[in-house]
């Protein structure tokens, strides 16, 4: 029976229904068929002509939920002025992302269409329950929270008819662009995983190769092949020949001759071949990390949205559930804190990969291998042209503004607060002094 900590996703099915889920919400027109291990995709008709009809049903939305804009909040000046930066970033916002997200979805294509020319291989298991327990708590929370607020949503609609127009083209466009989001993020670390474990099998591959490479072995001359000598049966020969050393000296002697004793030619050919295998290896990381640079550039303005979005989001929130306390408000909280800190987790597989090859490559170059002279080992180059093609390897650089890293969350947190201060100060002064209220009652 499998443990529930070792139970893994398949990577291929996986990245299908995220395509199935894209495509029904109309961020992937495309077709396709997985062969071998491998995605083949294909433009539809209908699927565009249905990406197109969504595409304008939502813009038109959320133009409509920023006309509509609610402006009878009772809880004070600041409160109604945070409701309506609210609703005017977001969906300003969501009018940009919408387009954004349909129409680039061929460079997605793009991507799985490299991922094949670099042979990557996505039949391998993606997800499991004891490394990517995050994303899992991720898709828990956010199907939780998001049931509750369009439940609530309906629920509102159904019962008042105050500002129907604004519920409901709000709820639209809250709707999709929530499924939009978790599906993309989830999409997005699959795709940087996966580069990541196959960039680091091609390091574990140069590794073993460099490795096992002939060091136990002695060379006949006449033959050019390595015949491997038993260490006893050379112990006996060795006797047999009636040196007299002392026991220092045949320890070092033994030592010595364990030592590979190779021909010029072909110990020259080894290390030709060592050399070989380095640069190939450097040539398929650079594959790779094109790829991640084709990532990286279709994604980093929907990254940016989606973090100026949520961040607003979770802000405004805060500030009105401080006056007023809603179940709605503490659910959409909770969703957009739990989304900022999942989209800041989707580069961790570069990061990590970068560290674990750049610790292996350099173990091999200070390791007995690579700590000869340049002259006798000639892919220490090789190895050292591996280690600059890590060392710059691509991060998730988002509209070259910043990096996406964790180290995000701190600026994220101090905006929060510096807002909720300021916006706190502002709540408080509106209230009247209780004092000066009496002294107007008696005069």
């Amino acid at each position: 029976m499998t443990k529930l900590s070792e139970m893994k996703v398949g990577c291929c099915s996986l990245i299908r229904f995220l395509f199935l889920v894209m495509k029904i919400v109309g961020g992937f027109p495309y077709n396709w068929q997985s062969t071998h291990g491998r995605l083949d995709l294909k433009r539809s008709v209908l699927a565009t002509l249905w990406s197109a009809v969504l595409m304008i049903i939502l813009m038109a939305s959320a133009v409509l939920s920023i006309i509509f804009t609610p402006m009878d909040i009772n809880t004070g000046k600041t409160a109604e002025i945070s409701a309506c930066i609210l609703n005017y970033v977001t969906y300003s916002i969501m009018f940009a992302f919408f387009p954004y997200f349909i129409m680039r979805s061929g460079m997605l294509a793009v991507i799985i269409q490299k991922m094949t020319e670099s042979k990557v291989d996505i039949t391998r298991k993606a997800l499991c329950f004891r490394k990517d327990y995050f994303q899992l708590v991720y898709i828990t929370l956010t199907a939780i929270a998001f049931g509750y607020l369009n439940y609530d949503a309906i629920t509102e609609c159904l019962t008042t008819s105050t500002y129907l127009t604004y519920k409901l083209s709000a709820s639209v466009c809250d709707f999709v662009v929530e499924i939009m989001v978790t599906t993309l993020s989830v999409l997005l670390y699959l795709l940087l995983k996966i580069l990541s474990t196959e960039a680091e099998k091609k390091v574990n591959s140069m590794s073993q190769a460099l490795v096992s490479s002939p060091s136990d072995e002695i060379i006949d001359e006449s033959t050019k092949k390595p015949q491997i000598m038993n260490i006893s049966q050379w112990v006996s020969d060795f006797r047999s020949k009636s040196y007299t050393y002392n026991n220092n000296k045949h320890r070092e002697k033994e030592k010595k001759y364990r030592t590979v004793i190779v021909a010029p030619s072909l110990r020259e050919s080894i290390h030709k071949n060592e050399r070989k295998i380095c640069r190939a290896v450097a040539h398929q990381l650079m594959s790779l990390d094109e790829v991640v640079l084709n990532v990286v550039d279709y994604a980093g303005p929907l990254v940016a949205m989606i973090l100026l979005s949520s961040t607003v989001n979770a802000t405004t929130m805060l500030y009105l559930t401080s006056q007023v306390v809603s179940y709605y408000y503490m659910a959409y909280i909770s969703l957009k804190i739990v989304c900022v800190v999942n989209i800041t987790c989707v580069s961790d597989s570069l990061w990590r990969k970068k560290n674990r090859c750049l610790k292996q490559v350099r173990r091999l170059l200070t390791s007995k291998l690579s700590a000869a002279t340049e002259q006798d080992s000639p892919f220490k180059a090789g190895l050292m042209d591996v280690e600059r093609v890590l060392i710059n390897s691509p991060e998730f650089h988002v509209c070259r503004l910043f990096t996406l890293n964790r180290r995000i969350l701190l600026p994220v947190a101090h905006a929060v607060v510096t807002y909720l201060v300021i916006a706190l100060q502002f709540g408080s002064s509106e209230k009247p002094n209780q004092n000066t209220l009496n002294c107007t009652t008696e005069g």
